[in-house]
């Protein structure tokens, strides 16, 4: 009998990433031409300067080791204050986690909300994380 295969040999490729793909055949094929690539939910604008400016004050200053799981404390702070100013709240820091971006955090609230067995609706097209 075949071992079932496991999740790994089971993924698909990515929708997504086969579109990145023509996309970076299509502009070598023509690069005379402007493309905006949106397969990935970027933008063509870039960084901000003051965004690129801040990282590298943050860097020079040894922001470069890990930080507490939920998010740096200076920023947990700092999100509790404005929303709590702004909407007159009385949150804490501990009322936020900080993700690396959105899968992240779906996949952290999925593992928090969510047992074995439990049956989850996905709309597709889809992340195919999800």
């Amino acid at each position: 009998m075949a071992a079932e295969p496991t999740r790994l040999e089971a993924m698909t490729p990515s929708a997504i990433r086969e579109v990145h793909d023509l996309g970076v055949a299509l502009q070598q094929e023509h690069p005379s031409r402007e493309w905006i690539a949106l397969h990935f939910g970027e933008g063509d604008l870039g960084t901000p300067e003051f965004v690129v400016e801040a990282g590298v004050r943050a860097l020079r200053a040894g922001a470069v080791y890990y930080e507490n799981n939920g998010g740096r404390a200076d920023l947990t702070a700092t999100l509790a204050e404005h929303f709590n100013d702004r909407l007159g709240l009385s949150l804490t820091p501990g009322h936020f986690v900080v993700t690396c971006g959105g899968v992240q955090a779906i996949c952290l609230t999925m593992l928090g909300l969510l047992a074995p067995g439990d049956d989850v609706i996905n709309i597709t097209p889809a992340w195919p994380n999800f």
